[in-house]
């Protein structure tokens, strides 16, 4: 946990300037005029992922809001102390970012 926290903080203004670039963009989904916004949005939403390590994303349009979809793969090797651990993050994982593990 402790890593993770130092490179948290290293990382900070970058990851604040990040989502600050994303929060321009005027995306309100309620405004239907804003619908160009909303795909450029997902657009960039679709390559932070990708930046941040995704194997891959894709934009699935609807007929109100587009849908990003995200998937990161990963070969876990679990000891018995830490199968709980890993367990929960796979969970956490996938419920926050839609991503499998295999």
């Amino acid at each position: 946990m402790q890593a993770w926290k130092a490179y948290q903080e290293k990382h900070k203004q970058r990851f604040l300037d990040e989502l600050m670039e994303l929060l321009k963009i005027p995306s309100v989904s309620a405004d239907s005029t804003k619908q160009a916004d909303m795909n450029r949005c997902a657009e960039a939403v679709k390559k932070a992922l990708l930046d941040a390590g995704a194997d891959k994303a894709e934009i699935y349009p609807t007929k109100g809001h587009p849908v990003v979809f995200a998937e990161k793969k990963a070969d876990l090797v679990l000891r018995i102390d830490t199968a709980l651990y890993m367990v929960r993050a796979e969970f956490l994982w996938k419920f926050l970012f839609s991503a499998s593990f295999r």
